[in-house]
């Protein structure tokens, strides 16, 4: 008999937790060992609860930003073992004491604490490369990804007498802010070509998207202070074009030694580490390595555990 999971987790939202959560419902959903049932975060108590009681595990998909408060009165008189991925790694809830398991993608095991890597996307991608040296982003516009870095090193480059345009794949119409941060990229880039897409795209749309537009992907946030791992350099390790990450702080801690992957340290030495990844191998094998196929196998020893 396979597995009962009932999944709770934020499911519509344009943001990380929504697709990581939505990734493993697929993943879950093709293999044979489990029966997953999704169900809405913020659903009623006695909803949540009901549907708890049916299953053989629940596996909640949190981040305190996303769902900064939601009712766990049912957490208490669940008699199904109950799994926990957070996403923001701070252990201040007391709600935790429920838990037969929290899952980590950056600490390291122990006690209930259970290391399991971020997930990878894998997706059949085109034959089709862009022409010359463009950088691009994945994921959504806000102020912790630091975009504008990436922009004042592609005027560097530029201003070497090397041609280079931009590309960002977080649509202008995102968010009442989101128009501003490209104003503020197109000032920074001046003559440089910059393109954005105006409709949002599901993330398989956009990790095709960014291999068939993008010759290096730049990612600059990190050293802002945030605890945990970035979803969206998963976005761009699954277009397999070697990646550039931001070695301060903790959101690419994980990957800093991957093959394909061109760590920098101070803005000063982007533009040079950009140029040193441009025509390079990308991290193809750890996408496979990781992708999600790969990482609910370890989700499904840990619902064989719990039970």
């Amino acid at each position: 008999m396979p597995i009962k999971v009932l999944l709770v987790s934020n499911w519509n939202d344009q943001c990380g937790i929504s697709t990581y959560g939505n990734n493993l419902l697929i993943a879950l959903s093709a293999n044979e060992e489990v029966e997953v049932t999704p169900i809405e975060i913020s659903d009623t108590p006695e909803k949540l609860f009901a549907a708890a009681n049916e299953a053989d595990v629940v596996h909640i998909n949190w981040q305190y930003g996303i769902s900064r408060v939601f009712n766990v009165d049912w957490m208490s008189k669940c008699e199904s073992p109950l799994i926990l991925t957070n996403h923001y790694t701070e252990w201040k809830e007391g709600w935790y004491k429920y838990l037969a398991r929290i899952v980590t993608h950056i600490d390291e095991p122990e006690g209930n604490v259970v290391y399991i890597p971020h997930g990878a996307v894998s997706t059949e991608l085109s034959d089709r490369s862009p022409e010359g040296l463009v950088i691009g982003q994945g994921g959504l516009p806000g102020k912790h990804k630091m975009t504008e870095v990436l922009c004042r090193a592609a005027r560097k480059i530029k201003d070497r007498g090397i041609e280079v345009s931009v590309y960002i794949v977080a649509p202008a119409s995102y968010r009442s802010d989101a128009a501003r941060y490209v104003r503020e990229w197109r000032e920074l880039l001046g003559d440089i070509k910059i393109t954005t897409p105006t409709e949002w795209m599901d993330e398989y749309t956009a990790i095709q998207t960014l291999h068939d537009n993008v010759s290096v992907c730049v990612h600059a946030g990190g050293n802002t202070g945030t605890r945990g791992i970035s979803g969206s350099v998963r976005m761009s390790i699954s277009t397999h074009r070697p990646v550039v990450v931001n070695s301060e702080g903790e959101l690419y801690s994980d990957v800093l030694d991957v093959e394909g992957i061109y760590p920098y340290t101070g803005e000063e030495n982007l533009a040079d580490t950009i140029l040193e990844a441009y025509g390079n191998v990308g991290p193809e094998q750890f996408a496979k390595d990781n992708s999600y196929q790969e990482i609910i196998k370890q989700y499904i020893s840990l619902y064989k555990e719990v039970m």
